[in-house]
């Protein structure tokens, strides 16, 4: 059987859109013109990711830090105050090592630049109603939370309807 017109035969496996597989040459001519290379990255980061020792200690040590920071926050989302500020925070210190943290950071980044945008065009009537419902709604979890864990208060009257 005869080869197809085009067909190159090659020592090294060909890459069907032209090179080697391993790129160090090409199949349909000369080899491709090296790239110029880059300053290795400068910091303290930057050598401790370089060092075998010391990268997985790092990265661990990153991860614990965003989760302690993260945990705080979610602590703090019931109170009033920066909960998810120092959610974010959090976020943004495991998004300095890990690529599924850049994209969570940047995809909130969008969900709030959309959740901004929508509430600036609302009336200011319709901002301070959202404002006080997301409150409320706050309030309310706090209080079934409290009441799911320490029970119905003594200073309640037995008139009122909780589940003890």
């Amino acid at each position: 059987m005869e080869p197809s017109p085009g067909f190159v035969r090659s020592a090294t496996p060909v890459h069907p859109f032209g090179g080697d597989i391993l790129g160090t040459s090409r199949a349909d001519g000369p080899a491709a013109p090296p790239t110029p290379e880059r300053p290795p990255p400068r910091g303290l980061r930057a050598r401790l990711r370089r060092n075998p020792l010391t990268r997985y200690p790092y990265r661990v040590l990153v991860a614990l830090t965003g989760a302690a920071v993260v945990a705080v926050g979610i602590v703090l989302l019931p109170l009033p105050g920066p909960g998810w500020l120092i959610i974010f925070a959090g976020v943004g210190i495991w998004a300095t090592e890990f690529r599924w943290a850049a994209a969570l950071l940047r995809w909130l980044r969008r969900q709030l630049g959309t959740w901004a945008r929508w509430t600036a065009a609302r009336s200011p009537f319709t901002r301070v109603l959202i404002t006080l419902l997301l409150t409320l709604t706050r309030l309310a979890a706090v209080a079934a939370g409290y009441v799911a864990l320490r029970g119905v208060p003594s200073w309640v009257p037995a008139s009122v309807p909780l589940l003890d």
